[in-house]
């Protein structure tokens, strides 16, 4: 077949020979007269003849690996042979008027050479004719390593890396490999012009690709480095891949199942479910190799190791300089790392103590096969996802560090204020009193309050003269109120409605006191049930005269008995404008108009709340006048008179009131309304009736049950 051979402006005609070979996409064919180029020709499947259609759509990426190829140097020169470590195009094949047919490479002497999976096993090795020394394989793993790297430094990728497309070859120096099918790599050529990979082998994916079931167009680097550290992985431990073992759970996952899920077995942490080979040789490696392992078989795809480091480590054992390489003690054959021999432990396991055939080093072993590597490229730019993942985790990490250094800071700005603080002394409670205490005379009630204040409600009614137990003084904003206890009730009072230790009784004062009829005598004014002082009745002028007022105006005039305050209030200004009009007892028959007197007729005092449990109102009129009129006062009497017959009026006022009280069932005021006028005057008409009335009353109901 007559065919041009064509390299940009450099073309020359050439017959193609006897075919040599033949794959899925194509025929390999001589070059007559060239005996260092083959051809390859795309053949049509179907109608198994030159396919123009498939060498055209392939032409573009010739043409690309025809403008950028790889430096891997100069072919390696051995007994007359060129041993060419990359099957890279040369040139354009196309028929003598100009269509394409296919590309022209180096010729590689493959009947010297051998696939890479023959040297993983000891029988394979046996069956080719290879060396079983473990620096063989290292020299291998390493120029494998010195051609991928020219490859990436070029912008190419592999991709489909696998031991089927590499060979090895016999008769050159140890580890000399050359890698096949470059036309089905991950071409560049250039920006904005890449031609992807068109498939990848199964144990050979990169688990990132695998586990989101991405097609070979997506694979760039990554997928490379990963692949490139699997077959270093076998070629060390002798042939053993790094996600296969004994699987603990249940079922019979396959090594792209363990890939899929991480399950690298022989790393620093045993994994749980996948153990380690038991021929695994893993062990016996430096820890800075198995330290390569573990980066390469993580999560992170971009810290895994690239080809110039996988390289650069691998020259140190195949250097005989660096002497990283220890010859064994028990059989001189064998080389292993600094950690021990792994193939006597292997021959152990497998032979039962036998050790291996006596393989002598063959010469020029320590030779490097491939020349010294160029300085490295800088590494390709990572894609966008990559960046925007680095800057969001740097940018995590500062705002971590601010929020942890803020707690820190307010942490000790909240110690220096502590310390800087002054201690807040602790409350002490009021001094504790445990004598007694008598409630002062001046005032019928005495209100038992819950708490320190008038805010607080009754709880009971203390009526005067009671002794009551002290328990803490000095309460309230002023200090004005008294813890005590009456009856088995514990309450406040008002300090200032309770005597002294040091003055006499409420009664002994009674006695001393001066009489009200004496016109010189100073009187103290009582007070009414809320605790306010009464206005006493000034004294009549003897011009006017003096009336008792109508029982049909006392409702209008007495305000109900209801709770109030403590502390004594000043009267209000209506109470002392108001008149109250009465008429002459000589003109109650003619209805003449009434006399008036200015004094107002005093509130009376609150019930205690334990008999009380509802306020008392102003009787009915009617009510009223059922009890017959009040006493009438002479109009023309002496001052002396006066004053007798306004404190008449005034326990007339407390008995009325008392009445209401009873009728209210309030019979603990009630008795205390009738005390307190016959202390004023003990000859107060109906006092002493209203006391015995309200004593039976109270006695009655406590047998019904109704008070306590």
């Amino acid at each position: 077949m007559k065919v041009l051979l064509r390299n940009g402006t450099r073309s020359a005609r050439a017959e193609l020979g006897r075919e040599l070979g033949k794959g899925g996409a194509g025929r390999v064919y001589e070059v007559i007269g060239r005996p260092d180029l083959v051809a390859k020709v795309y053949f049509d499947p179907a109608t198994r003849s030159p396919s123009p259609r498939l060498a055209r759509a392939q032409y573009d990426r010739i043409d690309a690996m025809l403008r950028n190829p790889p430096r891997v140097g100069e072919p390696h020169q051995e007994g007359g042979r060129s041993f060419h470590q990359l099957a890279w195009p040369t040139d354009h094949v196309s028929t003598p008027s100009g269509e394409a047919l296919g590309f022209a490479m180096p010729m590689l002497p493959l009947k010297h050479a051998c696939d890479l999976e023959a040297i993983l096993t000891r029988r394979s090795r046996e069956r080719e004719g290879l060396p079983h020394e473990l620096v063989v394989r290292l020299f291998v793993a390493r120029n494998l390593a010195a051609v991928v790297r020219e490859l990436h430094r070029a912008g190419h990728f592999v991709i489909d890396m696998k031991p089927k497309n590499m060979s090895v070859y016999r008769l050159a120096s140890p580890g000399l490999i050359a890698l096949l099918d470059a036309d089905g790599f991950c071409v560049y050529g250039g920006p904005n012009e890449r031609y992807p990979a068109e498939m990848f082998t199964s144990e050979y994916i990169a688990p990132e690709l695998l586990a989101s079931n991405k097609k070979p167009t997506d694979a760039r680097e990554e997928q490379d480095r990963w692949a490139l550290a699997v077959i270093v992985f076998r070629l060390l431990n002798e042939n053993i891949h790094p996600y296969s073992g004994r699987f603990s759970g249940s079922g019979n996952p396959t090594i792209d199942d363990n890939v899929r899920s991480w399950r690298y077995a022989y790393g620093a942490t045993p994994h749980k479910e996948l153990r380690a080979h038991p021929f695994s040789v893993h062990e016996f490696f430096d820890d800075d190799t198995r330290e390569l392992f573990e980066r390469a078989f993580g999560r992170d795809p971009y810290a895994r190791p690239d080809a110039r480091e996988w390289r650069d480590h691998l020259h140190q054992f195949t250097d005989a300089s660096k002497r990283r390489l220890i010859q064994c003690r028990t059989d001189p054959s064998h080389w292993h790392f600094s950690k021990g021999c792994g193939l006597c432990y292997r021959e152990g396991l497998l032979d039962a103590g036998k050790r291996g055939a006596q393989v002598s080093v063959p010469p020029g072993l320590w030779r490097a096969p491939v020349p010294p590597p160029a300085k490295p490229a800088p590494p390709p730019p990572r894609p966008w996802r990559s960046k925007l993942r680095s800057f969001a985790v740097r940018t995590l990490g500062v705002l971590l560090t601010l929020f942890a250094l803020g707690i820190g800071l307010s942490v000790l700005l909240q110690m220096s204020l502590e310390r800087t603080r002054p201690a807040t002394p602790a409350r002490t409670p009021g001094p504790v009193v445990t004598t007694q205490r008598q409630v002062s005379d001046r005032f019928p009630i005495l209100n038992l309050r819950s708490g320190p204040g008038e805010g607080y409600a009754a709880i009971a009614q203390i009526p005067a003269g009671e002794m009551v137990t002290l328990a803490e003084v000095g309460r309230g904003p002023a200090g004005e109120w008294t813890k005590v206890t009456w009856r088995g009730k514990t309450g406040y009072v008002a300090s200032s409605r309770l005597n002294s230790p040091s003055s006499a009784s409420a009664r002994d004062r009674t006695a001393a006191a001066p009489s009200p009829t004496d016109p010189g005598a100073k009187r103290t004014p009582p007070t009414n049930s809320l605790d306010r002082p009464i206005e006493s009745a000034p004294t009549p002028s003897p011009s006017k005269p003096v009336t008792t007022p109508r029982p049909a105006d006392r409702p209008s005039q007495e305000p109900p008995l209801t709770t109030a305050p403590d502390r004594p209030s000043p009267p209000t200004p209506s109470s002392a404008s108001r008149q109250v009009s009465t008429p002459n007892p000589a003109d109650r028959a003619s209805q003449d108009s009434p006399s008036t007197i200015t004094p107002d007729v005093p509130a009376p005092p609150p019930p205690a709340p334990a008999s009380a449990s509802k306020p008392v109102t102003a009787p009915k009129p009617a009510d009223v006048a059922a009890q017959g009129p009040a006493p009438s006062v002479p109009t023309n009497s002496s001052p002396r008179e006066a004053g007798n017959d306004a404190l008449l009026m005034e326990c007339q006022g407390w008995v009325t009131k008392g009445r209401y009280a009873l009728e209210d069932s309030s019979y603990d005021a009630a008795v205390a309304l009738a005390d307190h006028a016959l202390r004023l005057r003990p000859t107060c008409p109906g006092a002493a009736r209203l006391r015995q009335e309200a004593e039976a009353a109270k006695q009655a109901a406590r047998s019904r049950n109704r008070i306590e």
